[in-house]
């Protein structure tokens, strides 16, 4: 019986954890974010909006007057206001973490952080919300630490706090779709005419 019981309690533990609900989705669909940003090193402070599709390896991202595109093997940022596209292999960014692909958090929740299922309450942008902190399972990722805000009515993400070691990044999402998986057709670039100036790196 006692066996039971703690059987029940852990499992009704994971259940009610949103982080792990929330990898679990990631791990078989198509997330489309909409979302606005602060970078803060201290010093100077970015901010700006954009939506982001992730699949698998693969991504797009539209905001800030940029595009770019990943397709698992390249990387394709485009600045359509200049005409300049700038093409580099995934591969030069290894070890490189959430600092060269910030979607890629999206992804990798379940493999590269560790948390425990208790929440604790706290305000995120004035909203009351469930705090979950993360600790990365490589110090080399890029993250210190990561902090999801959950919104209690129904264990949506709200808000993602992304700690690296000389800046503080703020997320605040707006919208989070799961979407069927579909054709990968949405993370390759559109053709370069010959008006754009294309630097290959790879």
């Amino acid at each position: 019986m006692l066996f039971m019981l703690v059987t029940a309690v852990f499992n009704m533990s994971v259940q009610d954890d949103p982080v792990s609900a929330f990898a679990d989705k990631v791990a078989d669909a198509r997330v489309r974010l909409e979302y606005s940003y602060l970078a803060d090193d201290g010093g100077m402070k970015l901010s700006g909006k954009g939506i982001a599709t992730v699949q698998d390896d693969c991504y797009h991202v539209s905001g800030d007057g940029f595009e770019i595109w990943c397709d698992g093997e390249s990387v394709y940022t485009v600045d359509p206001a200049a005409m300049e596209a700038v093409i580099e292999s995934v591969s030069s960014y290894e070890g490189q973490g959430f600092v060269a692909n910030p979607v890629s958090i999206v992804r990798n929740i379940a493999n590269e952080f560790s948390w425990t299922p208790q929440a604790t309450d706290a305000y995120f942008q004035g909203c009351l919300t469930e705090r979950y902190d993360l600790e990365p399972t490589d110090t080399s990722s890029g993250v210190g630490m990561l902090v999801l805000y959950f919104r209690p009515d129904d264990s949506s993400l709200y808000g993602v706090e992304v700690y690296t070691d000389s800046a503080k990044v703020t997320f605040t999402l707006s919208e989070v779709e799961f979407l069927a998986e579909g054709d990968m057709s949405e993370f390759n670039p559109p053709a370069f005419g010959q008006e754009y100036i294309v630097t290959d790196l790879r």
